[in-house]
């Protein structure tokens, strides 16, 4: 009886440490989510005192999220929270993961490395690819097709941010410096800013985000930040390193105002405005994009 007792917890150990081994193999296995291993006792009867060794109870996984990490790929997708991604695996069945390495096949469908299609919503018109997901039916495998979605430039932007308002703006010190350019290349689209001409933007905080000219092409905006006041800041906006400085104000120079409790009470002295306009000509994109105009900066 002794023996076997003592081999029960031998056995034990040695599914903990499977689990442990397994825990560690996948480290680098995005979406993993590791487990723990609980034991329980094991009686003869209910007025056993003395066990008969111990088992193994139940295996855990550990489902908190996980890090977020920039992988520099456009297919790579993460779930930050709960949930999981839905596939449809080869045999038709659905399964779940939160391993969100895609590929996409020839046909247009985004599948993991097992070749499970990923699924959600279809849209409302499948001819469109900018329509409205549809409503009140059922997920589906997604399929895309590249080569009939055309080129859309981006319209409007969001963000958040914390201007700190302890900034002395009389303090020459804590501003930084950033050169940009005052004219542009017309025979590079993608990089519009001429360094033949230039300035320097004096600023407190600067922002960048990426938005998209009506050809596709990817473009760098920079919003610098620069106290003016008490609760009041300038904000200065330039493209791929091109700031446009005509206009009294420059063209696409903006004001914040915000109140004591820090929220935004107006923009260019408009009360209760939540929005900027910011527009771009297709000259000063390089002459072959479209204008382009933001909105929510």
């Amino acid at each position: 009886m002794g023996f076997s007792q003592a081999l029960s917890g031998l056995n034990a150990a040695s599914a903990k440490l499977d689990v442990l081994g397994n825990n560690i193999a996948n480290t680098q296995t995005v979406g993993f989510k590791s487990s723990s291993i609980t034991f329980a006792d094991i009686f003869a009867g209910a007025g056993s005192k003395i066990g008969l060794g111990t088992q193994v109870g139940s295996t855990v996984q550990d489902f908190k999220t996980g890090n977020l990490e920039t992988t520099g790929r456009g297919l790579d997708v993460a779930i930050a929270g709960d949930g999981f991604f839905r596939f449809q695996l080869s045999s038709g069945e659905i399964g779940y993961s939160r391993n969100g390495q895609l590929q996409m096949t020839a046909d247009g469908y985004l599948v993991n490395s097992q070749g499970a299609k990923i699924m959600g919503y279809g849209l409302n018109d499948p001819n469109d690819a900018f329509s409205e997901p549809a409503t009140g039916g059922s997920p589906v495998a997604l399929q895309i097709y590249p080569d009939d979605m055309p080129a859309k430039a981006t319209e409007t932007v969001s963000a958040t941010y914390n201007l700190d308002a302890r900034i002395d703006q009389t303090n020459p010190d804590l501003l930084s410096q950033a050169r940009v350019a005052t004219t542009t290349t017309p025979d590079d689209p993608a990089t519009p800013a001429d360094e033949s001409a230039s300035i320097d933007l004096d600023y407190h905080y600067s922002n960048s985000f990426t938005v998209f000219d009506s050809l596709g092409t990817a473009r760098s905006v920079t919003v610098y930040y620069k106290k003016t006041g008490d609760n009041a800041w300038n904000a200065q906006v330039a493209i791929d390193g091109y700031y446009d400085s005509t206009g009294t104000p420059p063209t696409n120079d903006f004001t914040l105002a915000f109140d004591s409790s820090g929220k935004l009470v107006s923009i260019d002295g408009v009360a209760g405005a939540d929005s900027a306009t910011i527009a771009f000509s297709s000259a000063q994109l390089g002459g072959q994009p479209s204008p382009l105009n933001l909105a929510g900066c």
